[in-house]
């Protein structure tokens, strides 16, 4: 198990491209599987788990599409199956991090002190989630980092968007 995950972690502290996954449909789907799983624990806070099912597919196939997309647009679409690989398995890394902050965030008010923690370690990892993205996605176009940012920052808003009109219960 470590020895599947490591790659991913070592991604999201920004000491891995996501060239250095193999080029395996067998790991993208398993990546992908996770980043579902993922998808349907973070959605469950607002959603009843058939909602929450299809939200985590959704979310995961937007953010293949807008990836994908951003590839063949940029006429780099042999590096699809490493980048979704490392953008859906790093997010799976950050976003186990951010699972007890959004069990906290939902939970029952402890506090205006509490609630502010929890709302900014959130801001936190969503700040690092996206660089993570820009540094995946920096590597799959051969940009800058900056670049690969501001990139990551429009998939994720394209994301919360569709998320959200699918979705109305997210507000």
């Amino acid at each position: 198990m470590y020895a599947l995950l490591h790659p991913f972690v070592q991604i999201a502290l920004l000491r891995c491209k996501p060239q250095d996954l193999p080029a395996s449909t067998l790991l993208l789907k398993l990546a992908l599987s996770a980043h579902v799983v993922l998808g349907v624990l973070m959605f469950m806070h607002r959603l009843a788990f058939p909602q929450a099912l299809l939200a985590g597919a959704v979310s995961t196939l937007v953010m293949c599409a807008l990836t994908a997309s951003l590839l063949f647009a940029n006429r780099r679409s042999a590096r699809i199956v490493q980048t979704l690989t490392a953008m859906a398995g790093s997010d799976v890394v950050v976003g186990i991090a951010a699972l007890p902050v959004t069990s906290w965030l939902q939970g029952p008010a402890d506090g205006a002190a509490a609630g502010g923690l929890a709302g900014l370690l959130f801001l936190v990892l969503v700040a690092w989630n996206l660089i993570v993205a820009g540094h995946v996605l920096r590597h799959a176009l051969s940009s800058a980092l900056p670049l690969g940012v501001v990139l990551a920052l429009v998939l994720y808003m394209l994301s919360v968007n569709v998320i959200h009109a699918l979705f109305p219960g997210m507000t």
